[in-house]
């Protein structure tokens, strides 16, 4: 279906009501040039490993989580600032002149020196890359060389929020209101303690902003070693992460050491009683599917992350759309977001806005997040009148503009208030 008139509405308010302020982006593996083909057929070629795939041609951008949704949120008229670590190379400077053009205030990108064997032969720290081939059926691969981004720790974090917060006092200029964390599991510096006390720091020189965290690459390590451990979860304002992704954090019972039901205003997460083991999702004969996933599937994923702390979980459902759901008790959704939820905000499933033409829906899930955000800052803090809905027309709005073959791709605050054509696909991979 096209956008309703709810939408629109929804989609302008994100666009021309936002808050004073910036939103404050952690680049994570995102700080990297993606190179994005649609591999269209196999030519029958033979190769070691079979046959080998045409492309039907390839694009160069600046990709991955942080820049995605920082583009998405300029687009939106949100003031975004990134921080991350790139090469002195060309992908580097190719990355940080693609954000700039789109409007994303990239001091806070960082050069990086090779560590101390960081590359085996005292040679360059490079850009990260990822090759993503995208199929004609609608699959994609994802290679990834995480190049800078595996020297990004919590000490550039914790500066980078500081350095925020002392400009803002300095200058008068309008405060930092969210911080956005993208793939902490695939950052090897940003895991466990470490993303906990890195989260920490930002909580403590930003005490106003939203903490914003967005999963991928997610996999089963996570039972021997939680990347996520509660001290990094508690005080999380909005968290996505795709069906798949929660279904393997919540089953990893690693995870559940010290977690408790405890949640708001961070802490060390490990006072209280004990959690009960975690629901058996994910080996269960039937796992769920983003076709088969039932309403109390949905809603026992989102009580996972509601126990350590999270304020609004949003797990995304391919074509059926996402899943959103307040914490249950009105206290804790204040404290995470400022205010900004009417009491009592609830759950629900929502469907995803219908795309036109052929559908990439690389970085669809990357704008969903800055849809997300976007109407989190619209709304006043304290100002308590957001609705989990408006959640999430503007993050599957905001997925629709991110999608190939969408109207009005072009970015800024056009982007959302275009009624699509009726079509079958559909967006928020």
């Amino acid at each position: 279906m096209g956008l309703s008139a709810k939408a629109v509405d929804t989609a302008a308010k994100a666009a021309d009501s936002v808050s004073p302020g910036k939103v404050l982006l952690e680049v994570g593996t995102a700080a990297k040039a993606a190179v994005t083909s649609t591999v269209s057929k196999a030519t029958g070629k033979k190769r070691a490993g079979g046959k080998a795939a045409g492309a039907g041609g390839a694009t160069y951008v600046a990709g991955g989580g942080a820049p995605n949704t920082a583009t998405s949120l300029a687009g939106l008229g949100v003031t975004a600032a990134i921080v991350g670590a790139v090469g002195d190379d060309g992908h580097g400077r190719e990355l940080g002149g693609q954000l700039a053009a789109a409007g994303v205030d990239t001091a806070g990108l960082a050069v990086m020196a090779p560590a101390s064997g960081s590359d085996g032969g005292g040679g360059t720290t490079t850009t990260a890359l990822a090759v993503v081939p995208v199929f004609v059926g609608g699959g994609r691969g994802c290679y990834v060389d995480l190049g800078a981004n595996a020297l990004l720790d919590g000490a550039t974090l914790g500066a980078a929020a500081t350095a925020a917060a002392a400009a803002a006092a300095a200058t008068r200029a309008p405060p930092t209101v969210a911080f956005h964390l993208a793939y902490p599991h695939l950052l090897p510096r940003l895991q466990g303690a470490d993303l906990a006390a890195a989260l920490a720091a930002v909580r403590a020189a930003l005490p106003a902003a939203l903490l914003s965290v967005d999963l991928n690459g997610v996999a089963a390590p996570d039972a021997v070693a939680p990347v996520l451990p509660p001290a990094a979860l508690a005080g999380v304002a909005l968290l996505h992460a795709n069906l798949d992704e929660a279904l393997t954090i919540t089953d990893a019972p690693g995870a559940v050491v010290g977690a408790t039901m405890g949640g708001g205003g961070g802490g060390d997460g490990n006072t209280g009683a004990p959690l009960p083991p975690p629901h058996p999702l994910l080996t269960r004969p039937d796992r769920p599917t983003e076709a088969s996933v039932t309403g109390a599937d949905l809603a026992a994923l989102a009580a996972w992350f509601h126990a350590r702390g999270v304020g609004v979980v949003a797990i995304t459902l391919g074509a059926a759309g996402a899943y959103i759901a307040a914490h249950p008790d009105d206290a804790v959704v204040a404290a995470t977001t400022g205010g900004r939820l009417v009491a009592g905000a609830g759950a629900g499933v929502f469907p995803a806005f219908a795309a036109a033409g052929a559908v990439n829906g690389t970085g669809a899930g990357d704008a969903f997040a800055a849809g997300l955000l976007a109407a989190a800052v619209a709304e006043p803090h304290g100002g308590g009148g957001l609705r989990v809905a408006e959640l999430a027309t503007s993050g599957l709005a905001a997925a629709l503009a991110r999608v190939d073959g969408a109207q009005g791709r072009g970015g800024g605050k056009a982007l959302l208030p275009v009624a699509l054509g009726a079509g079958d696909h559909h967006v928020v991979r």
